[in-house]
């Protein structure tokens, strides 16, 4: 597969970071993938590490007046399924509650490098089976600040004999993507679903190899391109709206044709 030399995500967000993004610690010597969870008003002199000694005893070469940031890892995060449902500001309540390691640092160490959770929040799916070769249908809902906004599902249909069910998640991807960008272009947005392929493409920035799903991986990376946003993967239990809208959707299509 080809790689295009346009920025690759990471390299488009690199920031300061907010509260919700993924972040990249960079005086790691090996980092995880870690979620900026508090921001607390404090500078690393004032916020005690869990020696509780302050965070500037660790970090000798920063200002002491330095501010203080609070970040926890992705993967015990996923220990809790509900975190993605969660506006930003409630992250720190829940990694308190849940009893969820957290890590702090001087935020200068801090790079972003996408959105872990954000106020509009999408979900995609799509639906096909092999033995309908021709169309195959998607859904996707749209969420702002944890309120329903769009539920919609689709047909998608070539004149020749290639739709797939990996095509139908693209489908649903771009149509969620789009819908989510005509209402709130200025937001923070996550997009989710549970076809992993598709959505490391989409995020890694490399073409399919399948001229016909190219077409779709063009159109998510133009919008993705003027969006403070990001694609993640999630397990399909946890994309059951998405999921029932394509479903249900192929089979009314089922029914009529």
């Amino acid at each position: 597969m080809a790689t295009q030399n346009r920025p690759t995500m990471t390299e488009q967000t690199v920031n300061i970071p907010r509260v919700g993004d993924y972040v990249v610690d960079v005086g790691a010597k090996v980092d995880f993938r870690r979620v900026l969870v508090h921001l607390p008003p404090k500078t690393i002199a004032d916020w005690n590490a869990a020696s509780n000694a302050p965070v500037s005893a660790f970090n000798p070469e920063h200002d002491p007046r330095e501010p203080v940031a609070i970040t926890a890892l992705e993967a015990e995060l996923e220990e809790t399924p509900g975190w993605r449902n969660l506006q930003p500001g409630e992250l720190w309540r829940h990694v308190c509650e849940n009893d969820i390691q957290y890590y702090s640092c001087p935020l200068s160490r801090l790079k972003s490098t996408g959105v872990a959770v954000a106020s509009v929040d999408v979900s995609f799916d799509g639906s096909g089976r092999r033995e309908f070769r021709d169309w195959g249908t998607y859904g996707y809902v749209v969420f702002h600040q944890g309120q329903l906004v769009e539920a919609e599902s689709g047909v998608v249909e070539r004149d020749r004999d290639n739709v797939s069910t990996y095509m139908a998640e693209y489908a649903g991807m771009v149509n969620g993507i789009e819908a989510a960008a005509a209402k709130f272009p200025d937001k923070r947005i996550l997009i989710r679903g549970d076809c992993k392929k598709a959505i490391d493409e989409v995020e890694r920035d490399v073409v399919p190899d399948e001229p016909a799903l190219q077409e779709w991986w063009q159109r998510a990376r133009r919008r993705l391109d003027d969006l403070t946003a990001s694609v993640v993967y999630v397990p399909r239990e946890r994309n059951e709206r998405a999921h029932t809208l394509a479903y249900s959707e192929f089979l009314r299509q089922m029914a009529q044709r």
